[in-house]
């Protein structure tokens, strides 16, 4: 999380921000970050905080024209305790989730937790794996498995991009690398 919070410009660093936020991520992050002492932008981030946590289209335009809010957030996220906090949700609400999802459906392979983890991150899990049919346990090898899973959310994908939703495209190129390495 760390690179997206340093990389990112202008509003897309809000918008990005507030699309975790809608999973819990981002005022979990901020959160565990001001609860560990990170001064670094702590002011204007605290009083901010109310409106990362609001999932509506006006919040988050208001917070993407706030220059303040995302120098804090850029200058926070090279501190330790930023770094500690974007780990610690990392693993607690993205990485245990696609773990458990894993175990449950027989999963062993780094490619399988990559794929769940990538997905549930980017959304859309539960909806795309239904679509791609029998989970690997009933007869179907986990590696063909998750190929047509990924076949299957890359052509969701691509709907989404043709919808008008050019942001996908991101998600879209994730997707066909993962069904290029076949392992």
């Amino acid at each position: 999380m760390r690179l997206w919070l340093c990389s990112m410009t202008g509003g897309d660093l809000i918008r990005h921000f507030a699309i975790h936020s809608s999973l819990g991520g981002a005022p979990r992050c901020v959160e565990r970050y001001l609860a560990a002492g990170g001064a670094v932008g702590a002011d204007i981030i605290s009083d901010r905080l109310a409106g990362l946590r609001l999932r509506n289209v006006r919040s988050i335009t208001k917070l993407a024209s706030d220059t303040a809010l995302k120098n804090a957030l850029r200058a926070a996220a090279a501190t330790d305790e930023m770094r500690a906090a974007q780990l610690g949700v990392t693993l607690d609400r993205y990485m245990a989730p696609a773990e458990r999802e894993c175990e449950t459906r027989g999963f062993s392979t780094p490619l399988s937790l990559a794929v769940v983890y990538d997905s549930m991150i980017h959304g859309s899990w539960d909806r795309i794996a239904a679509r791609a049919g029998r989970p690997a346990t009933h007869g179907t090898s986990e590696k063909e498995w998750i190929l047509t899973y990924v076949r299957t959310r890359h052509a969701c994908l691509r709907v989404s991009i043709v919808s008008g939703l050019p942001r996908i495209a991101r998600a879209s190129f994730s997707a066909r690398s993962l069904s290029r390495t076949g392992s």
